[in-house]
């Protein structure tokens, strides 16, 4: 099986999500002919009109990206999804990430509008990047949930960190005394919230709702 990255995991959490609505509940209307996802790929052309499109944002060009999933949509169709907010505020990621970055001081930052899981953390910047595509009545919506982290014993659920998200990233090019060190420093942070089964820690993202 593939391994999962914080898309996919902010994917998943979208079709909870819908499949969680109740009746008048955050996305009104009547029920959506289809929904398609989670790449986006849907056909722009007229004879495939859509009414919901549950999309991860993910494309290098997310105006030119999302201005197509405008044209596919009927007038008055609605786009959803979830995106992470900050980092600072998924500890699934912040906690592990500040155990890890003393041990790669040279380890530079990434663009944060750069494609990737929080490349839409700035809700102003996701506001701007649908309306220019098209969309109106453009909302974000906070919501906090636990997540479930890798699955096993501590130093199983460590692994999983180790090999994901931008922890994986800053110790791509290390060396194994490094990693063993991360390792070790990510099992001393993580441990306190370990279940005996997973680690359940924080996590915040955007739900985001839109319409052509």
């Amino acid at each position: 099986m593939a391994e999962k990255d914080g898309s996919d995991m902010a994917f998943e959490q979208v079709q909870d999500f819908f499949g969680g609505l109740k009746s008048g509940q955050a996305i009104r209307g009547p029920a959506p002919r289809r929904v398609i996802g989670p790449d986006g790929n849907v056909s722009a052309g007229p004879g495939h009109p859509h009414d919901l499109v549950g999309d991860r944002p993910d494309d290098g060009d997310p105006e030119a990206a999302f201005a197509n999933i405008a044209r596919a949509l009927r007038p008055g169709g609605r786009l959803a999804f979830v995106c992470w907010q900050a980092v600072a505020l998924n500890p699934w990621v912040s906690v592990p990430l500040a155990a890890v970055r003393p041990l790669v001081p040279d380890f530079e930052p990434p663009d944060p509008e750069a494609p990737g899981p929080f490349a839409f953390a700035d809700g102003e910047r996701v506001e701007g990047i649908l309306t220019a595509a098209g969309f109106s009545d453009v909302t974000l919506e906070p919501h906090q949930s636990a997540l479930g982290v890798g699955e096993g014993d501590l130093d199983a659920c460590v692994q999983g960190i180790l090999k994901l998200g931008p922890v994986s990233r800053l110790l791509r090019e290390a060396s194994d005394q490094t990693i063993a060190a991360a390792a070790a420093a990510v099992r001393d942070a993580v441990a306190p919230y370990h279940t005996g089964e997973t680690l359940k820690m924080d996590s915040a993202v955007w739900i985001v709702g839109a319409r052509v």
